[in-house]
């Protein structure tokens, strides 16, 4: 074939597969979209080899629907460098980093978006959204009373300062502006999930349980109570005690430690969901056999990327002779909309005995206020197989039954707890 013909045929080609992205650009905007109509014309559209932006704009839409969000990320990104000053491919990108519960990546778009056309109320929507996910409530508020002094009827807006509410457990106010948005739009996605996580909301949380442990040297009956309170969005209070009747020794390669008749934990947590949180605990425990101890705790996580977590944290035990230390790191990674795996590595340098290593593997089942945990466990010197199973199962009322079984191999140890959940408003 004659080399110089190519162009010539390449020309025709483009020629027979004209890139029709208007009619594109109209069946987007049907619903039900017609993607099996849209799909092949943007296709068509890069096979004329098309520099529209609206090409990588629709691919990325299509996308994110999919829930291929990375794949939304690179069409959109794309069509962002085609047309820097357009608003659609900047606004659909920063919506698809908020899928990506990526609001650091997102919030600069919207703020873009706004010093171009700064009556955008699609991009101040999405900035509030961004302040709820970076768990700023007061500038998602004033945004949303902006837009409500504007239009006491918009329907967003409304609907955004009730989730505001509803985060930073607000629960009464959060209740006043839900149910007539219930009323007069019941089939609102948004307000039917912001009606069931106030259903399931708590301010307070008391769990009571009673267990045994059982190590080679006896029995000890265990008695539980811990009172949780979370006045906010970010910080959550812990007062713990607990009783055991005997002073065992365990060879728990977690907590090689006597056992305490009485011990009192007081913790703080503070947390933004899906970014970081970090936790301070102290706990004194009471002993007959050996002198009384002392253990403070200090514990850290961040979200590394997408939707896992990484995390650490060290205890330290005094004082002198029964100073011991417990390092951990592990990360959290989710397997499913409803499942995730968390693996954790220890370090223990106990008080008694020699220096330990522990690997934990658990995967975790959630649905609603269900959590059932399954999780594996190895230890070091000496070898020490680890098993257990923990839940939570729901009963109405915010109460739910506790339980946890756990068996060790070095020693024959088990330890075993059911217990009783209260939580309220």
């Amino acid at each position: 074939m004659n080399l110089a013909v190519l162009p010539l045929l390449s020309a025709l080609a483009s020629q027979a597969l004209p890139c029709d992205i208007e009619s594109a650009q109209q069946l987007m905007a049907q619903q039900p979209r017609p993607d099996a109509r849209i799909v092949p014309m943007l296709a068509q559209c890069r096979a004329a080899a098309s520099t529209d932006y609206r090409v990588e704009l629709f691919d990325g839409v299509i996308a994110r629907d999919a829930g291929r969000l990375d794949d939304s990320v690179t069409h959109l990104s794309r069509a962002r460098e085609q047309a820097p000053g357009e608003l659609a491919p900047m606004m659909e990108l920063a919506v698809t980093y908020e899928f990506q519960q990526r609001p650091a990546k997102a919030r600069p778009l919207y703020e873009e978006a706004l010093r171009i056309d700064p009556s955008s109320r699609g991009a101040r929507l999405g900035l509030a959204r961004v302040a709820r996910q970076q768990y700023r409530p007061d500038e998602a508020e004033r945004i949303y009373e902006a837009l409500l002094a504007a239009d006491p009827e918009d329907r967003e807006a409304r609907t955004g300062l009730a989730m505001t509410a509803l985060q930073q457990r607000r629960y009464d106010v959060a209740r006043e502006r839900l149910q007539p948005l219930q009323a007069t739009y019941p089939d609102d996605a948004e307000v039917r999930a912001g009606l069931v996580e106030l259903a399931q909301g708590w301010r307070h949380r008391i769990d009571l349980r009673v267990g045994r442990e059982e190590v080679e040297e006896g029995d000890s009956n265990r008695i539980i109570a811990q009172w949780e309170g979370a006045p906010n969005a970010r910080d959550t209070f812990r007062v713990r005690y607990e009783n055991n009747d005997r002073e065992l020794v365990t060879l728990d390669p977690i907590d090689r430690a006597v056992m305490p008749l009485d011990s009192v934990r007081v913790g703080w947590l503070r947390r933004v969901p899906g970014q970081y949180f970090w936790e301070v605990a102290y706990e004194y425990r009471n002993h007959e056999v050996i002198s009384d101890t002392q253990r403070v705790e200090l514990n850290v996580g961040h979200r590394l990327g997408g939707n896992v977590q990484g995390f650490a944290g060290v205890r330290q035990q005094f004082p002198s002779p029964r100073d011991a230390r417990l390092w951990h790191a592990g990360v959290s990674v989710p397997t499913s909309t409803r499942t995730y795996a968390t693996l954790i590595a220890y370090y223990a340098e106990p008080a008694l005995g020699d220096d330990t290593m522990a690997y934990v593997a658990d995967f975790t089942y959630e649905r609603d206020r269900l959590q059932l945990t399954g999780g594996i466990g190895y230890g070091t010197k000496p070898d020490n197989f680890i098993v257990h199973v923990l839940g939570v199962w729901p009963l109405p009322h915010r109460q739910a039954i506790t339980f946890g079984i756990e068996h060790r191999s070095l020693g024959g140890e088990a330890e075993a707890v059911v217990g009783w959940r209260v939580e309220w408003q």
